[in-house]
């Protein structure tokens, strides 16, 4: 339900990132991404990105 939600909120259509992102934000994981355009819509929709993890941070930290 929370991905539909945020689609129907517009501006990003990818239901199956939001699939992924709602999955790791409910049950306290976390989500590896390299889809910058994600990480921007959630900030801009005020969704917590704290558990949201782009490759870019990832590698540089490994």
């Amino acid at each position: 339900m929370k991905a539909l939600k945020l689609k129907r909120r517009g501006g990003f259509n990818d239901l199956i990132d939001l699939l992924l992102y709602a999955t790791a934000v409910t049950r306290d994981l976390k989500l590896l991404t390299r889809d910058k355009s994600l990480i921007q819509f959630l900030m801009r929709e005020g969704e917590p990105i704290n558990n949201v993890l782009s490759e870019e941070d990832f590698l540089s930290n490994a």
